[in-house]
């Protein structure tokens, strides 16, 4: 028996853009977070049971088309380069006040050169912060921010966009390389002591490792209280060529 391709991604994004919908727009017809449905057409997750028949509903096809059909293009009426990059891209579409979720989704389309990372976007949100801009709540891939006046929307994308210009060159004149840096600390030092607990917990409970053993190609293989430890650990992996060291 042939397993079925699951493409409830791709018909989901095909679907909506045929209505001209943004992810938010869609996301309100079903009742569910605009991040939802981005994860649903990154096939990252699917929607329950009563929300598949809901759009079922709205865009007229059969639950098994949803997900296993494969949609002509036909049904939208936009370019199909428009769909495979993001119709919404909602960064340049702001420019009317009021609430708007950033995620680090809208900030890769915005600007595709560079990605990124967490302390990057921290970064970003402390010096908007600082810039005067109403952040309302902040995630681990993105920010939630208010405009109070249309004149403030339209000017973001171009603050926006100075800001990413400046981490791709490096410009040690703005703060916000400061606040990333201050961010990556704090994430270096977090990772560091989760790796060491999680170390600790698998090797040993009580004490410290002395010993540890590497392979002809350095890579760490195993740890021991013993030299004669580390020696029967490279056995058991049949390990011929590898080098004890002293922690």
């Amino acid at each position: 028996m042939n397993r079925k391709m699951i493409r409830f991604g791709e018909n989901i994004r095909i679907l909506r853009n045929k209505k001209g919908w943004t992810q938010e727009q869609l996301a309100n017809e079903v009742h569910v977070a605009r991040q939802t449905v981005s994860a649903w057409e990154k096939k990252v997750s699917y929607p329950d049971i009563n929300i598949l028949a809901r759009l079922h509903e709205i865009f007229e096809v059969t639950a098994d088309e949803l997900i296993f059909g494969k949609m002509p293009y036909e049904y939208q009426d936009v370019p199909m380069q428009d769909i495979i990059y993001g119709q919404e891209e909602i960064i340049r579409s702001i420019k009317k006040k009021g609430f708007y979720d950033i995620l680090e989704e809208d900030i890769q389309e915005f600007f595709p050169i560079i990605y990124l990372r967490f302390p990057r976007i921290m970064g970003i949100v402390l010096e908007l912060h600082e810039l005067g801009y109403q952040i309302c709540s902040v995630y681990s891939n993105g920010f939630s921010i208010y405009f109070s006046t249309d004149e403030e929307a339209e000017k973001f994308s171009g603050v926006l966009y100075d800001m990413i210009d400046a981490i791709m060159h490096d410009n040690v004149k703005r703060t916000i390389l400061t606040y990333s840096e201050k961010v990556q600390d704090r994430v270096d030092e977090v990772e560091i002591k989760v790796l060491q607990e999680t170390h600790k917990l698998i090797f040993d409970d009580e004490m410290e490792h002395m010993y540890y053993w590497v392979d002809k190609y350095d890579r760490i293989r195993g740890y021991g209280k013993t030299v004669k430890e580390c020696k029967v650990q490279a056995k058991e992996q049949a390990c011929d060529i590898y080098t004890i060291m002293h922690e």
